[in-house]
């Protein structure tokens, strides 16, 4: 009654931080209580324990339904990051193109799978899928999404918006709270791309054909709630998370090391605290 990706969700809905796969903890825990009940029950013990087998079944499969249902339906920052995992969603409900896969045991979602085509869709024809978001720290914020291609220069973008913010696109190498040469992208949906070999999970994200440019927005009335939005362009294209991450306060490795931030349930682990100043040298006598 569990899958890598019922287990995930059920660490998320407990808010326990567990990479398991399957049931396989309760599991062995119940193992050694039956074993040990067996060898020290009585006749009685026995009777007892067949009339309450139905029950524990039932109880049993309740609780992986359960784990089953437990999604996210909205995300927040913590700790600087906002992780979300797409497929929580009824993405097919919403654009009946995306389809969920996976990859190296991760889950994603992929537009139009079975589609060599090497067009792209117009914004007006496909489905948005919009993620609620709570914003909580003021300055400049990164985005980008974990993602797979069919091939290097096609089958390889989606587009993405943020609702009430405009994109602004920095060059890979600057810092966009002192450069001159900010990319006023506008409030819309922008192309998302990546050029790496297929077949590979890679964060690349970035915008501007022939001329990458990372995406950047800045927060300055936290907290907030927004949405980010996601809607298909290339065929064979998929989409493993979306990070959201306030560049002042946590680094892009340990922003993208982030289990998914559930609102009321995030699983974020704390930043590494800073390593502590060498000692000063003693001075010459």
């Amino acid at each position: 009654c569990s899958t890598p990706q019922v287990a995930r969700r059920e660490a998320l809905e407990y808010k326990l931080i567990l990479k398991i796969e399957g049931i396989w903890l309760p599991s062995a825990a119940v193992f050694f209580l039956l074993n040990y009940f067996f060898k020290n029950a009585t006749k009685d013990h026995l009777l007892g324990l067949g009339k309450m087998l139905p029950i524990g079944i039932l109880l049993l499969l309740f609780g992986c339904i359960h784990v089953a249902d437990a999604k996210c339906s909205s995300w927040e920052e913590s700790n600087g990051v906002i992780m979300i995992e797409p497929e929580d969603i009824d993405f097919k409900g919403i654009d009946s193109k995306w389809s969920l896969k996976s990859l190296n045991g991760e889950s994603y979602i992929e537009y139009d799978a079975n589609n060599a085509w090497t067009g792209v869709y117009k914004i007006s024809q496909v489905g948005k899928l919009c993620y609620p978001i709570t914003i909580k720290s003021n300055g400049w914020w990164r985005f980008e999404f974990k993602n797979v291609n069919a091939h290097r220069t096609e089958h390889n973008d989606a587009f993405v918006k943020l609702e009430g913010f405009p994109w602004i696109g920095v060059k890979p190498g600057s810092d966009v709270r002192v450069s001159a040469n900010r990319n006023l992208l506008g409030e819309k949906y922008q192309k998302a791309y990546r050029n790496r070999d297929p077949g590979t999970w890679d964060w690349g994200t970035f915008t501007v054909d022939h001329d990458k440019h990372l995406f950047y927005f800045q927060a300055q009335n936290a907290p907030l709630q927004t949405r980010i939005c996601l809607a298909g362009r290339s065929t064979k294209f998929g989409v493993g998370k979306m990070l959201l991450y306030n560049i002042g306060k946590t680094s892009i490795s340990q922003a993208r090391g982030f289990l998914e931030t559930c609102a009321g349930g995030s699983t974020a682990p704390e930043p590494a605290p800073a390593p502590a100043p060498a000692p000063a040298p003693a001075p010459a006598p």
